[in-house]
């Protein structure tokens, strides 16, 4: 059961945001396209998990998709964790092309990639073990009993090959990692290994969901892309990347011909994933391109978004229409 489902995470919504944004000259666009691809593999890996989770063994599980907590200090974030009462498993998330060849015994994965380039990982295993940890100081941190929990790594990518020596066939690496189609299967050797019933959920998933922490990084200041360097206006949804203009009560786009009353909704919705959750009459007239503050202050009242302050300090808070989506910090433009 999902108590928290597999919703498109922050990060790759704020790299959507910002390669829509971001002209295709800039020095930093393939870099940001590239960081963009990696989010969506690492998503559609994820995703694809729903099916084997829904299993019957997954069906015994209360389980938690994308999870960031903080221990000593340190934040951490699982794939995914599944709860049950007898015990808990971490799921470590990959979803490569090409092929995989393990080295355990170095700590190391050896990955060469479709177009025949190479690329040393760490072993994925090491990392579940990591997040194994790091959860279970949190755990102890909550004054909660402990209780096994046990790291696996999934191979999501069916296509993907792997290369295992056969020395390395009983390591820990390797025994707990798995392809996707396996996992049914492996959560039912879980549970049959995990028979004793020794702890009670209710109080540790309730913990977990209140301190599960947002992606509140600011991805102008991660990726180093100035505000004033992004594309303004209110784009048009069906050619993407071309400027709409305001005609009367609609927005058109003169490339196209298509329509629309509320383009500059997504518009708030980019700002607000790269900007922040508050904005004032000036910048939106900047960040959608409107020359007049009637104009603008009427389709910002017209959404009845929350305001606060007077005269030129007014604002508008975009959690209205963002909802969980606007977690960034306060708005910086400088």
């Amino acid at each position: 059961m999902f108590i928290k489902p597999i919703d498109k995470p922050l990060r790759l919504l704020k790299l959507e945001a910002l390669a829509r944004r971001l002209p295709h000259n800039h020095p930093k666009h393939q870099e940001i396209l590239q960081k963009l691809y990696r989010a969506e593999a690492g998503y559609s890996g994820e995703k694809s998990l729903h099916y084997y989770l829904t299993q019957k063994a997954g069906r015994q599980y209360r389980i938690l998709h994308s999870v960031k907590l903080n221990t000593l200090g340190h934040d951490f974030q699982m794939d995914f964790l599944l709860l049950h009462q007898t015990h808990l498993l971490i799921l470590e998330v990959k979803n490569i092309a090409g092929t995989l060849r393990f080295e355990p015994d170095r700590h190391q994965v050896i990955w060469t990639k479709p177009d025949n380039s190479v690329k040393v990982l760490p072993d994925f295993y090491l990392q579940a073990i990591i997040q194994k940890e790091h959860l279970a100081n949190w755990i102890s941190e909550a004054d909660l009993p402990q209780i096994p929990i046990n790291p696996l790594v999934v191979i999501s990518n069916p296509n993907c090959r792997l290369e295992i020596p056969p020395q390395f066939n009983n390591h820990p690496s390797i025994r707990n990692m798995i392809r996707s189609a396996y996992l049914p299967t492996r959560l039912s050797s879980e549970l049959n290994q995990h028979s004793k019933a020794t702890f009670s959920l209710s109080k540790l998933e309730s913990l977990i969901l209140e301190h599960n922490l947002p992606d509140d990084q600011c991805i102008l200041k991660e990726t180093g892309v100035k505000p004033g360097e992004l594309t303004t206006g209110v784009l048009c949804p069906a050619c993407l990347n071309k400027r709409m203009i305001k005609h009367r009560y609609r927005w058109l786009c003169s490339h196209c011909g298509k329509k629309s009353r509320n383009a500059h909704v997504d518009t708030l919705i980019d700002f607000s994933l790269l900007v922040g959750p508050l904005i004032t009459n000036i910048e939106f007239r900047w960040f959608a391109q409107i020359e007049s503050a009637s104009t603008a202050k009427h389709l910002l009242r017209e959404l009845k978004l929350p305001v606060a302050g007077h005269n030129r300090g007014r604002f508008y808070s975009l959690t209205h229409i963002t909802g969980n989506l606007q977690v960034n910090p306060p708005n910086s433009l400088s």
